[in-house]
């Protein structure tokens, strides 16, 4: 038997929607994590820039 799977004609409409859904889905969900990846590396490093800074300055913050 063959591992394919049949569609009959009149349902092929109506999967090819679902799976533009999908798709479209996954591809916001890939989007929204690299925008969160991005906005954490510019917080580390802006965090790190102010520790640097404080150890230069000598100064008793709350960043060192």
């Amino acid at each position: 038997m063959s591992p394919l799977k049949c569609i009959k004609e009149g349902e092929f409409g109506k999967i090819q929607k679902d799976r533009e859904q999908e798709m479209k889905y996954w591809s916001d969900r890939f989007r929204t994590v690299q925008k969160d990846e991005k906005e954490l590396k510019v917080g580390i490093r802006y965090r790190s820039r102010q520790q640097s800074l404080c150890r230069v300055w000598s100064c008793n913050c709350k960043y060192v």
